[in-house]
C-alpha cells in the first residue's frame, strides 16, 4: 500500500479500531449493491473501513478501494480473506494516481465534504475524470446543506452507548458548530471507554471539519471537469432531490465531447415574432436549461415551447397572467409537490402527485438560482416519473 502525507480534516486513524462499533448502519448498502451491478470495474473513494466495500466485494463487484487513512484501510483489509485480490490503496483523492480507468467511481457516506479546501475539491473532480473511461459515471453523495447545518448548533450531544467485545462499553458524544462565512462545520467527537464496573479506563477525542457544499458548486465543478449531470437524488430510494431532502446524491457522466448549447431553431425564433421583446427572456431560460443538461429536446407549438428529457419538464409561453406587465414570458414546470413561494403565480394539481407551477419572467435577472432550482427539480422529477411509468 502507498502512504499519504495529506493534511486530514478528520483524522480517522485516531479511532479506526472503534469506528465499526459506533458506525453500524447499512441504509445505503442495498442501493450500492443494485447500482454497481451495471458496471464492470468500480473505484470507491474514501472507503474507510469498508462498510460499503465489503458487501460489494462479497457480491462479486470488481472493486478497488482508496482512502487516506491507513489505519482505516488496515481494518478493511482485515475483513478480507487472504485469497481475495481486491486492491486497497492509501491515497489522497485530490492527488489520485492509479494509472488505471474505471467504469464507475463513487464517494459514499457524504465523505466528499471532508475536502474543506475549494481548490482541492476542484482537483478531486479533475482526478476522478482522468480515472474514468469516456461515458463513465461519477456518483458523489452529500448531505443537503440546509438539513445538515440544523444539527450544528454548538450543543453537546450523545451519539450513543456501544458494547465492546471485551465486556467494556464505549460512549460517544460530540458537538458541532457551523461557520456561515466559511460554510464549514467544525467540532469535536469524544470517545469514552468504560470497564464492566462503569469505571472510565480510556478517553480519546477527534477534531472534525467538513464543508457544507452547495449544489451550484458541485454542478460547476463537474462541468469544469468535463462531466454532464444525469440526476440528483434526495435519498437512496430513487427520489429526486428537493429543497427538503436530507441528501444530495449526484450522478455525473464523463462527456464524450465538450457541452455546446445548440443554436435556436427557426421555429423558436418565429415563436417570438409577435413579441420580440420577450426573446431575451427566453434565451436566458433556454441557456440555463442547456447548462444543466445537453440532453434536451425543444418542441415548438402554436402556444408554447416545451423542454423535455424524453419526458416534458418545463414550458415557456405568452399565456396571460393577470396583473403582469409586458414584456414577460410564463415559465411552467411540474413538481411532485406543491411549492409555496411568492414568485409562484399559479399552482395546480392536474392529477395526483404532480403539481404544475407557473412563474412570470419579466427580466433576464429573474432567471436566477431559485428558478433553476425549481427547473432542475422538475427535470429530475420528470426523469424518475417517466422511468417508473415505463417499469
Amino acid at each position: 500500500m502507498e502512504g499519504t502525507g495529506v493534511e486530514k480534516s478528520i483524522d480517522f486513524d485516531l479511532v479506526a479500531d472503534l469506528y465499526d462499533t459506533y458506525v453500524d448502519v447499512d441504509f445505503d448498502v442495498g442501493f450500492y449493491l443494485d447500482y454497481c451491478k451495471q458496471y464492470k470495474r468500480v473505484l470507491e473513494l474514501m472507503c474507510g473501513t469498508g462498510r460499503v466495500s465489503v458487501p460489494l466485494i462479497e457480491a462479486g463487484v470488481d472493486l478497488t478501494c482508496v482512502d487516506y487513512s491507513q489505519e482505516m484501510l488496515n481494518v478493511l483489509s482485515s475483513k478480507l480473506s487472504s485469497s481475495n485480490d481486491t486492491t486497497v490503496l492509501c491515497q489522497d483523492v485530490t492527488e489520485l494516481d492509479l494509472a488505471d480507468q474505471f467504469d464507475l467511481i463513487f464517494v459514499p457516506f457524504n465523505s466528499f465534504s471532508e475536502i474543506t479546501d475549494a481548490s482541492k475539491r476542484e482537483q478531486a473532480f479533475q482526478r476522478a475524470s482522468k480515472h474514468l473511461v469516456k461515458g463513465g459515471t461519477l456518483f458523489v453523495t452529500l448531505y443537503n446543506p440546509e438539513y445538515r447545518k440544523l444539527s450544528a448548533d454548538g450543543s453537546t450531544k450523545t451519539l450513543g452507548r456501544f458494547e465492546l467485545d471485551d465486556g467494556k462499553h464505549l460512549v460517544v458524544s460530540y458537538f458541532n458548530s457551523y461557520s456561515q462565512p466559511e460554510q464549514l462545520v467544525h467540532g469535536t467527537q469524544f470517545y469514552e471507554i468504560f470497564d464492566q464496573s462503569d469505571q472510565l479506563v480510556e478517553k480519546r477525542q477527534m477534531e472534525i471539519r467538513f464543508s457544507l457544499i452547495q449544489k451550484e458548486e458541485m454542478l460547476a465543478l463537474a462541468e469544469d471537469a468535463g462531466f454532464k449531470l444525469q440526476i440528483i437524488y434526495g435519498d437512496y430510494q430513487g427520489t429526486p432531490f428537493a429543497q427538503n431532502s436530507m441528501f444530495m446524491n449526484f450522478e455525473f457522466v464523463k462527456q464524450e465531447t465538450p457541452r455546446i448549447t445548440p443554436p435556436m431553431t427557426i421555429d423558436e425564433l418565429l415563436f417570438f415574432d409577435a413579441k420580440p421583446g420577450t426573446l431575451p427572456l427566453y434565451e436566458a431560460v433556454r441557456d440555463s436549461i442547456f447548462a444543466y443538461s445537453e440532453d434536451i429536446i425543444v418542441k415548438v407549438s402554436k402556444t408554447q415551447i416545451a423542454f423535455s428529457n424524453r419526458y416534458q419538464f418545463a414550458f415557456v409561453s405568452h399565456q396571460r397572467v393577470k396583473g403582469s406587465r409586458s414584456p414577460y414570458i410564463l415559465l411552467t414546470f411540474g413538481l411532485g409537490r406543491r411549492e409555496e413561494h411568492p414568485r409562484i403565480a399559479v399552482a395546480t394539481e392536474p392529477y395526483p402527485g404532480r403539481w404544475t407551477h407557473h412563474v412570470v419572467i419579466s427580466t433576464v435577472a429573474d432567471v436566477d438560482d431559485q428558478i433553476m432550482e425549481w427547473v432542475t427539480e422538475a427535470y429530475d422529477f420528470a426523469s424518475i416519473k417517466g422511468m417508473r411509468n415505463q417499469g
